[in-house]
Parts: C-alpha cells; sequence; structure tokens
C-alpha cells in the first residue's frame, strides 16, 4: 500500500468469450482477506509456539528454538532476557544474519541492556505492558542508546521498528522479549498480537519449569528424610487385603530391614502380605483392613520373614487415605522393627 503496509489479496480470474467462445479477456476480482489470513498466521504461531515450548522443561533450550521461529518470520532479530542479579541476562538471541548475531552478542556486552530509564526494555520492567515503536524516531533511538558508538552499532544490527513484550510469573516481570527489524522494514498490529502470544507461552513455560524444579527438590529433601527414619515409611493405593493392592512408595530402609529391594515392592502387588508370617497372615490382613475400612488411623503387630528367612516382629502404624467423597482408596504409614521389645515382654510374661 502507499503507505507502506501490507495486505493480502484473494485474486478471483474468469476467462472472458466472444460469441464465438473465443478468448478475449480476463476478468480479475481481488479481494482482500488480511484479517482472515491475520488470524491464519496467529493460530499457527501459537501451536508452534506451544509445541515447542511443551517439548522440554529446559525451558532455556526451547526459548532458543523458539526465536528461531520470530526470526526471520516475524523480526530480523529477537533476543530473551531475564533479571539476574539486578541486571539482564540473555537466555537466548538470533539475527537472521549469522555474522550479526555474533557481533551482537559483542554489543551486549559491551553496552549491556540498562534497566533504569525511561522507555525500552526497562519502561516494560517498570509498567509489565509491552511496548510498541513501529517506527524508531531519531528522538527516540538517543534514548534508547548510550552514545554515538551505541547508536551506529544497533543500526548495523537493524533498529527501525520494534516490540518489547514482558515475561511475568505470577505476576511478577522476571524479564523481556524484544523483537526488532531493520530499514525499510515496520511492523504492525499482527506482529504485536503475536509478540504477546510469544510472550505468554514463554512465561507459561518458565513458570512450569520452575514449578517442577521446586517439586523435584522438595522430593530430594523428603526423600532425604524420609530415609533418616528407623523404619519404612510407605504408601499403598487399593484394599490391603486385596491381591491387586499396589505399593506407591517405600523407603529404602526396607532393603535394610528386610532385604528385598524399593524394585520388588513396587513391582509385586500386595507384597507386604507375601512377607507376613504364615501363623499371622490372616490377622495381620483382618487388623490392617479394619484400619482401611474405619477410616482412622490405627496400629497393627505381626512377624515379617526377612529376605534369609529370619522372622523379626514389626508394629505398622497407618492411616487410610480417603478420596473426595471420604471413601478409603489406599494407606500410608510407618512400620517399625519392634523384635527386642517383643523378645522382652516374651521373657517377662515367662516370669
Amino acid at each position: 500500500r502507499r503507505d507502506g503496509s501490507q495486505i493480502t489479496i484473494l485474486s478471483s480470474i474468469s476467462v472472458v468469450k466472444n460469441e464465438k467462445r473465443e478468448k478475449v479477456g480476463y476478468i480479475v476480482i481481488n479481494k482482500d482477506i488480511s484479517d482472515r489470513k491475520r488470524t491464519e498466521n496467529v493460530s499457527q504461531f501459537k501451536a508452534e509456539i506451544s509445541r515447542i515450548l511443551a517439548s522440554s522443561l529446559d525451558y532455556k533450550k526451547t526459548l532458543k528454538n523458539v526465536v528461531k521461529i520470530v526470526v526471520p518470520e516475524i523480526a530480523d532479530w529477537c533476543t530473551v532476557d531475564i533479571i539476574a542479579d539486578n541486571k539482564l541476562e540473555s537466555l537466548a538471541f538470533l539475527h537472521k544474519n549469522k555474522r550479526k548475531t555474533a557481533k551482537a552478542a559483542q554489543i551486549r556486552r559491551k553496552y549491556p541492556t540498562p534497566l533504569a530509564g525511561s522507555e525500552g526494555i526497562a519502561r516494560v520492567m517498570k509498567t509489565g505492558k509491552p511496548v510498541f515503536y513501529p517506527k524508531i524516531t531519531d528522538q527516540l533511538f538517543q534514548v534508547l542508546t548510550v552514545n554515538s558508538e551505541h547508536r551506529d552499532l544497533l543500526s548495523e544490527l537493524g533498529f527501525a521498528s520494534l516490540i518489547i513484550v514482558p515475561i511475568t510469573i505470577r505476576r511478577t516481570i522476571i524479564g523481556g522479549i524484544l523483537l526488532a527489524k531493520g530499514a525499510p522494514g515496520r511492523f504492525d498490529s499482527e506482529d504485536l498480537e503475536m509478540a504477546q502470544q510469544l510472550s505468554f507461552h514463554a512465561s507459561l513455560a518458565i513458570e512450569n519449569a520452575q514449578l517442577y524444579r521446586m517439586v523435584e527438590q522438595e522430593h530430594v529433601r523428603l526423600e532425604r528424610l524420609v530415609s533418616d527414619v528407623p523404619g519404612v515409611v510407605w504408601e499403598a493405593w487399593g484394599k490391603p487385603d486385596d491381591n491387586l493392592q499396589q505399593i506407591n512408595f517405600v523407603s529404602k530402609y526396607v532393603e535394610i530391614l528386610l532385604g528385598y529391594s524399593v524394585e520388588d515392592w513396587l513391582s509385586f502387588p500386595n507384597f507386604w502380605l507375601s512377607l507376613v508370617h504364615p501363623e499371622d497372615k490372616k490377622r495381620a490382613a483382618q487388623e490392617t483392613r479394619a484400619i482401611f475400612d474405619s477410616k482412622e488411623p490405627g496400629i497393627s503387630r505381626f512377624r515379617w520373614v526377612r529376605k534369609d528367612g529370619k522372622a523379626i516382629w514389626v508394629e505398622a502404624q497407618a492411616a487410610p487415605i480417603l478420596n473426595k467423597k471420604g471413601l478409603p482408596v489406599g494407606m500410608r504409614g510407618v512400620t517399625m522393627d519392634i523384635t527386642e521389645r517383643m523378645n522382652l515382654e516374651n521373657k517377662k510374661n515367662e516370669f
């Protein structure tokens, strides 16, 4: 168009024939389908971004893959920055010109992006709102750069049109995504919309990765905590006397106590009952089922047979796991070795 913007046209061509059925011309009907094409582009972009960001919990790696879609499809170059130690750390950067990608890294080292200021990334960090500069004026260029050398270097990269969108996690701004075009290119509202979609999905991917890391750290912490307990910490799903009951978790102390591996416990249904001494099996099953049905914590004592054939007395302190309807669906608890205590009690009874 005359104003420099672009539109998408769908052309329909019809052949014009005379009375002799001879081709004498064509009728061309052009229809502006820019809105429809824009919607299709945004949908495709969102789908591709979602696919890439969901492909791995390594968000740094996926963000590098994301900028490969942005460049050169939307922007001439793109950078993703995260706040670390009160300064911006570049997680991903790509220029459509490989030589300029390396040069941009040098520029960023020499002129780190400042968090102070009234425009650019500083404005995004303060407001949490995107900034859209369809055309970088000389006055704005002065504000966004440090000195003439900085301006010359950015001009070489291409700095005629700019979009910066925030990366936000739980209402906290943690970084930003910058998209730039060089002359004579210019961003439009469609580009801004896709940049905002990129920001949304990038924020979600980083948050998911952080939450996963927190869960993993908590899991490790609990594993260490449980490993210090001088007893078998366990969790099982299903009825305790049912052949289909499955152990969901058992602490490694079980290997010390009984000699069977954690994998044995997790692999075979109702494994705990298979190790109960034959004389105690029926009673242990009934007592544990009674605790399950009561929906209240309880205690059961019985003998387990170790892998080496030795029998030991244990005390299982268990509590039912209830679903949302208040029905028991499993049990969890701690089983302790009480062999010495039982031996002392037996000696007292002999006297």
